[in-house]
This record gives C-alpha cells, sequence and structure tokens, in this order.
C-alpha cells in the first residue's frame, strides 16, 4: 500500500511541477488566420485595395499587446514595377504599421515581363484592449515609369500573434 501510495504521489508531483515551470504549447487560433488560393489583381497604380478574403480577428481582453501581422503570398509583378503592402486596422484605411517594411516586391528580373515569386511582409505594431480587425492591403507601383503597372496576388495567408510579456 505504501509502494502505490508513493507511486501516486511521485506522479502528482512530477505532473504539478511540469505544468507549473513548463510553458504551455502556443497555437494561432482559426480567427486570428486566414489563407486564400484565388488570385487577385491591382491595376490602378499607387492605390491600395484590400485584399479579399484577407481579414483576421484578434482578441486581447483587456490588455493592449504587442502583435505581429504577417501577410504571404505568391507575387506575379510587371518586370522593374513593385508592390506595396500595407494593412486596415479595425476597417481604418489601409496604411503601414509603425515602420514596418513596405516593399513587396520590386527591381529588375532576368525576363522579360512579369515575374512570379513568393513575398512575406512582417510588421508590428501594438493593439488596444477590445477586439480588433486586420485587413491586408495591396498596391502596384509603377516604378519604371512606363504608366502600365499591374500586380496579381495568389497563395496568400495573414496571420497575427499578440502576446503579452
Amino acid at each position: 500500500m505504501k509502494r502505490l501510495l508513493f507511486s501516486v504521489l511521485f506522479v502528482v508531483l512530477t505532473v504539478g511541477v511540469s505544468v507549473c515551470f513548463v510553458g504551455s504549447a502556443f497555437s494561432i487560433p482559426a480567427s486570428q488566420q486566414k489563407c486564400e488560393d484565388d488570385p487577385v489583381t491591382n491595376t490602378n497604380d499607387g492605390v491600395y485595395q484590400v485584399v479579399p478574403g484577407s481579414n483576421v480577428q484578434v482578441y486581447n481582453g483587456t490588455l493592449s499587446r504587442i502583435c505581429v501581422v504577417t501577410f504571404s503570398a505568391e507575387v506575379n509583378a510587371e518586370d522593374e514595377d513593385g508592390v506595396d503592402v500595407a494593412y486596415s486596422v479595425d476597417f481604418g484605411p489601409c496604411m503601414p504599421l509603425g515602420n514596418s517594411p513596405e516593399a513587396f516586391a520590386g527591381g529588375e528580373d532576368e525576363s522579360d515581363g512579369p515575374r512570379l515569386a513568393t513575398h512575406t511582409n512582417v510588421s508590428v505594431t501594438p493593439l488596444g484592449p477590445g477586439t480588433h480587425y486586420v485587413l491586408a492591403c495591396f498596391r502596384p507601383l509603377d516604378l519604371d515609369e512606363s504608366y502600365t503597372t499591374s500586380a496579381t496576388l495568389s497563395r496568400r495567408c495573414l496571420t497575427i500573434e499578440c502576446r503579452t510579456q
């Protein structure tokens, strides 16, 4: 009987110490991630367009949190043209988050015509208490002044992760 009691006590103690001192697993809830496959094209030079289906929601409870927003997509842009990424927070205007990078694609390519490449934008922003909605936006930029520009995004994912330290 003592051996059984000792074994049970050992297991309870081991599990208790593990729960207290080992971090729990963290995963991104479904409302904080959204992926789409259908292509979306923007031909308006310098004009942001919300990326359809790229809306995520985060609930911060009663705390302000620092959030990491990640948007990744396959980008098809004209040679020597660029694509900027911005975000709409709580359905406000599309704008870059803080001092985060904006350029998604651009520069010269060895081939003529459009090119397809996967790009990722990571932005960090504080969000206050409550529920917030974040949407990805993009705009083509006519960097070579050819007066023709377009950008197409396909296979894209938007995620947001907020943590309090």
